[in-house]
């Protein structure tokens, strides 16, 4: 079956669950909620386990089934993934990731940590803050990531960035910590390394690392 991704991030909610059978026609599926609450629902022992092992199992297949829709859509590369359309098939599938914690998605979001929400296409009226606008930054902060990944290869343009996604996963002072611990190690780049430390002492709001929208 193929997942709608738009249909992915709802399910969270505990919405309908849209898929596809095997003739392309749509079916429902319970929601997530309906499924954990039924699952969840009392500690009575009289509730076979069998029960509850096969609600478990049905949540175990949708998120199988988001993981699969996601990571196809985030491992192919695109000349236009640097500037995101709000609300394309790549921006809902960063979103997904980040929503259900999608941890082998974080290679594709590190290759594309500095891609940006393009501020035209924004819907009137929809409020974002400065770190909606670098969703796969903000996907990547939300996952446990390790520092030495985040600076394969790290450019002068992604470094701010990479910084940002370190001091909201990890805190400020605790990033800075681990980078200078890294760094004796040798473990990363030592000029880059050295540099990040430095841009994020010099920050006092962490938000300020992320280059302004318009440029």
């Amino acid at each position: 079956m193929r997942l709608r991704l738009a249909a992915a991030t709802a399910t969270v909610a505990g919405l309908l669950f849209v898929a596809y059978g095997q003739d392309g026609a749509e079916t429902a599926r319970p929601g997530l909620g309906a499924i954990a609450a039924k699952m969840l629902r009392s500690d009575d022992p009289a509730v076979p386990w069998q029960e509850r092992e096969d609600l478990l199992r049905q949540l175990d297949d949708q998120y199988g089934a988001v993981r699969a829709e996601v990571l196809s859509v985030l491992s192919v590369e695109r000349e236009t993934e640097r500037r995101l359309r709000f609300g394309s098939q790549l921006h809902t599938a960063i979103l997904a990731a980040r929503t259900w914690r999608i941890v082998e998605a974080r290679p594709h979001l590190r290759r594309i940590v500095a891609c940006r929400l393009d501020p035209s296409t924004v819907p009137v009226g929809r409020k974002l803050q400065a770190a909606d606008f670098y969703p796969a930054a903000q996907a990547l902060a939300s996952l446990p990531v390790r520092v030495e990944d985040l600076f394969v290869g790290v450019t002068d343009e992604e470094l701010p960035i990479v910084g940002w996604v370190l001091a909201e996963s990890q805190g400020r002072e605790s990033a800075m910590a681990l980078l200078r611990q890294i760094l004796v190690g040798g473990r990363i780049d030592g000029p880059k390394g050295s540099k990040a430390v430095d841009l994020l002492q010099a920050t006092q709001r962490v938000h300020e690392l992320l280059p302004p929208i318009g440029k």
